[in-house]
């Protein structure tokens, strides 16, 4: 057929057609062959009786052979009984004989293992409660203003809620702060999957920002919009998307599962963006249309943007008795009681940014399988105060785990968490390595005004520190490790940006280097001191390995000279410090001419010192300011996605460069049929583009 083209141009147009053929056949394929778990995921895990049938849907590169189930006290192969195809998904049904528990699923297909970890909830008996924290606007990726990042609030939230006896946790949103940073995603994945309980995740508008919407999400995450029931507990989880509220097509959704699922007696939704307006904490009753065209300043300005939508989706709430409704977004708290029977909870910021006033924190709620709602405020609160989530910046939770060691550290001063320490209070620590060789390590323990008993046995990957009672002040360290760490931290000062600051227009950056070599790091801060003036302290953020990067505020430019020390603390409280070094301003001063009006400014240049040699560092950390939407890139449009695979395995990437070996031989051979040489030179830039 080639040799039919006579023409060059339609020669190049065949080559042309030709790899993208090639390149279309190389991703087909590459999807084919990986395989993921679809249902159920970390985020929406499914709940299940013991004794009773479960199932799962996967996509396969060949039938899947084997399944298992696994949680840190028990592990089980299962011998499937049905594995049938529905389209290109095999869906994998099973019998649950395995005591209850949180469990990791895992599906062997051929050479392929498949897995998906939390995914399946075990329970001897439906529970006549069930204690949610929710957590919401996490923000991952981003660095703080009190130089805390995001990840550490998640890390605190995830395990603070172990510790008040929650029994799953919701996300409503906004998990990581641009949606185009899939390492961010990642973080997500492995912070949450430390808890010990089951989670259930929506996106929200900042997942949307970047160059594809949703796509990270999806791949990582899971399903933007599902619903999962365990006994009467129905959770139905949507997705107000970039615009902030729902389309027709989830209302649609919203009204099928609810018919469906009418016998439930307690119907929770969750997602992003709040129905009632920000702060607003109040009684609100009255038939839906008329509160929508009435009173459009009681809702959110997304939702009063449309008002059949908003009068709609109440309507839904009221005819069939929703429980309660869980949003986020604000990054402020507020509560509605909507017809004496619907509680619309709006939660603070876990992990983003704050106004002046606000605090970020997390929220428990209790449900009951009677249809009672009962929202914990902060002791000394009552649920209709305006500010009744847990503090989170009054307690701190370190974690630091390799495969020789696991460390976990809390501490704070906080009287909230000390009234709120319950039966349940507990936090399950799960061990990373040869489970056996980590337990017969030392545990080294430290503990200051906190009642505790660890609870642990052999083949059994898990520690449960049991939390009986703590002080309004406390401390807990618990070490599992095959060394003391008995050593300070190393600290030194890289860099100091810029060279040579101006005074009063200049902010200085501080690179330091500190590595610890034992348990880990717990802070590292920069100190710094006008002469004759107070010190302060200025947290430091990853910068890029084991360099962090601490951002002084702007001082005035009566300052000329400045003292810059960093200190270094780890987890066994060891302490190291640099000496303290001097950084001189250059000062601008203004001088008039006396025979004209104009004002010059002179710089006037004091004593500099270079004060460290230049450091080659790559930043990798991505500061962002955290605004109620952010800038998009694109103009995002909202769907359900598909959940895709955390992971490729390694043969997909065999695939791609056997592809482009077959495609590297029929653009050589395309080459030799070619007689212009324009088309030769365009023929190899295709192939470079191509590679």
């Amino acid at each position: 057929m080639y040799g039919q083209l006579k023409s060059w141009k339609a020669r190049l147009l065949f080559l042309i057609v030709a790899i993208s053929m090639l390149s279309l056949m190389n991703i087909s394929y590459a999807q084919q062959t990986q395989g993921f778990v679809l249902e159920p995921k970390w985020s929406s895990p499914i709940g299940v009786l013991e004794g009773q049938e479960a199932s799962a849907r996967v996509a396969c590169p060949s039938p899947p052979s084997s399944l298992s189930l696994i949680s840190p006290s028990y592990a089980v192969n299962i011998t499937l009984f049905d594995a049938r195809l529905d389209g290109n998904i095999y869906v994998v049904s099973f019998k649950i004989n395995v005591p209850s528990g949180l469990y990791d699923l895992e599906i062997s297909c051929g050479t392929t293992t498949l897995y998906s970890p939390r995914s399946i909830v075990v329970f001897p008996a439906w529970p006549e409660k069930l204690r949610i924290a929710h957590i919401t606007d996490t923000h991952i990726g981003l660095v703080l203003d009190n130089g805390r990042t995001s990840d550490s609030y998640l890390l605190e939230a995830v395990l603070l809620s172990t510790i008040l006896g929650s029994d799953l946790i919701i996300h409503t949103g906004d998990t990581v702060d641009v949606g185009a940073m899939s390492k961010d995603y990642y973080t997500l994945y492995e912070l949450t999957n430390l808890a010990g309980i089951p989670s259930l995740i929506v996106p929200g508008n900042h997942d949307y920002s970047g160059d594809s919407a949703l796509t990270n999400y999806g791949y990582i995450v899971g399903k933007n919009v599902y619903y999962t029931r365990w006994g009467p507990y129905l959770f139905i989880g949507l997705d107000t998307g970039y615009y902030g509220r729902l389309t027709s097509q989830q209302l649609d959704f919203l009204e099928k599962t609810l018919e469906e699922n009418k016998d439930s007696t307690m119907k929770i939704l969750f997602f992003h963006h709040p129905v009632f307006n920000t702060k607003l904490v109040a009684k609100v009753n009255g038939d839906p249309s008329a509160l929508v065209n009435r009173n459009p300043n009681l809702f959110y300005p997304s939702w009063r943007e449309a008002p059949d939508i908003t009068a709609r989706l109440l309507e839904l709430v009221d005819k069939y008795n929703v429980n309660l409704v869980l949003s986020g977004h604000t990054h402020a708290d507020g509560l509605v009681l909507y017809n004496n029977k619907t509680y619309f909870v709006t939660t603070v910021t876990t992990g983003g940014g704050v106004r002046e006033g606000d605090y970020r924190g997390i929220k428990i709620i209790d449900v009951y399988a009677n249809g009672t709602v009962n929202i914990v405020p902060r002791p000394g609160t009552t649920v209709f105060d305006p500010t009744i989530a847990i503090n989170l910046d009054k307690t701190s939770v370190y974690y630091a785990y390799s495969n020789a060691s696991l460390v976990f550290l809390l501490e704070g001063n906080d009287k909230d968490l000390k009234n709120m320490i319950n039966q349940n209070s507990r936090v399950a620590l799960r061990l990373i390595g040869n489970i056996d060789t980590m337990l017969n390590q030392t545990i080294y323990t430290k503990a200051e005004n906190v009642d505790y008993k660890l609870e642990y046995q052999a083949n059994i990957n898990e520690v449960n520190v049991k939390i009986n009672s703590l002080s309004e002040s406390y401390k807990l360290l618990i070490a599992i490790s095959n060394i003391e760490d008995t050593k300070p931290p190393t600290i030194e000062i890289a860099q100091v940006k810029p060279s040579t600051p101006i005074a009063g227009k200049d902010r200085i950056e501080v690179i330091v280097k500190a590595t610890d070599n034992e348990w880990g790091l717990k802070n590292i801060y920069v100190e710094y001191m006008a002469p004759g003036g107070d010190t302060y302290k200025v947290l430091t953020f990853p910068y890029t390995g084991e360099y962090y990067m601490a951002k002084l505020p702007l001082l005035p430019n009566s300052i000329t000279s400045l003292n810059i020390r960093a200190v270094a603390v780890d987890l066994a409280e060891h302490q190291s410090t640099t000496d303290w070094i001097k950084v001189n301003f250059v000062v601008p001063t203004t001088t008039l001419a006396s025979s004209t009006p104009t004002q010059t400014s002179v710089y006037t240049t004091t004593t500099q010192t270079t004060i460290f040699p230049t450091t080659t560092t790559t930043q990798t950390t991505t500061t962002q300011t955290t605004q109620e939407k952010p800038a998009e890139t694109t103009t995002p449009t909202q769907s359900i996605v598909t959940a895709t695979p955390t992971e490729k395995p390694s043969g997909t990437k065999n695939i791609e460069i056997l592809a482009s070996i077959v495609v590297l031989v029929v653009i050589l051979v395309a080459v030799l049929l070619l007689r212009k040489k324009v088309i030769n030179y365009l023929s190899f830039f295709l192939f470079i583009m191509y590679l």
